[in-house]
């Protein structure tokens, strides 16, 4: 299971380098496609590094999350873990909406959101062993617990 969050984790870190060199590379690309040497556009200019700066800054959010979990977690081959049932369905806004499990810890009561890939094997009111990492909250389920009925 470890060896399943680690390459969700190589894949998420992947995912954002190439957001951010992305980002970076843009306004350069749509400067020589768009702008000839005699005319400018500076309020579409303006627009477009504001739009740039922000896509750099949330690509540089995300890449530092997924950076602390690779250096914390992957390269000492580690990661949390928490048994809890799921009390409910986080649903993201937009347009690429997904669905992510809340989880109540058993030991401590917290709920913690978990990005887990596969949403639709995960069961309301079960509980579940999870594995995950603390800062990109990437998680996969370790095990289903059987909850002894009296």
């Amino acid at each position: 299971m470890k060896n399943k969050l680690y390459s969700l984790l190589k894949a998420k870190l992947f995912d954002h380098i190439f957001s951010l060199i992305l980002a970076c590379a843009a306004p350069i690309i749509f400067y020589f496609l768009l702008f000839d040497v005699g005319s400018a556009y500076p309020p579409l200019v303006y627009m477009l590094a504001a739009l740039c700066l922000f896509a750099v800054f949330n690509a540089v959010k995300d890449l530092s999350r997924s950076a602390k979990d690779y250096f914390v977690y992957m390269r000492n081959q580690t990661c949390e873990e928490i048994t809890g049932k799921v009390v409910s369905m986080h649903k993201e806004r937009g347009k690429n909406s997904r669905e992510y499990p809340v989880v109540k810890d058993d030991k401590t009561g917290a709920e913690l959101i978990l990005k887990i890939p596969n949403v639709k094997d995960v069961i309301l009111n079960r509980k579940y062993k999870f594995l995950y990492l603390e800062n990109t909250k990437l998680a996969v389920i370790a095990e289903n617990v059987i909850i002894a009925q009296r």
